[in-house]
């Protein structure tokens, strides 16, 4: 099932300072969190496979309301405290 999927190593060349090897093994996600294909026209299928979970990270950044994103909002409110008083 991974062969006909687009990473984004496949789709994005980043500048070498910026380079991740990690982030360039992330499906490379199209609107409504769908699976791309590699190649296109070979893995038709893909277009109904919507990915809701970590796997979209790169695509779409953190989740908003998920467990992580909570705790990074809460940190970061509390390190901006400051600003409110």
């Amino acid at each position: 099932m991974q062969e006909p999927i687009a990473l984004w190593r496949n789709r994005y060349e980043p500048p070498e300072d910026l380079r991740d090897d990690n982030l360039g093994m992330h499906p490379y996600l199209g609107s409504a969190h769908k699976y791309q294909e590699k190649v296109p026209g070979t893995a038709p299928y893909l277009k109904d496979i919507h990915v809701f979970n970590p796997a979209g990270l790169v695509s779409f950044g953190l989740p908003v309301g998920d467990i992580h994103s909570i705790r990074l909002f809460t940190t970061y409110q509390r390190r901006m405290s400051w600003l409110l008083k």
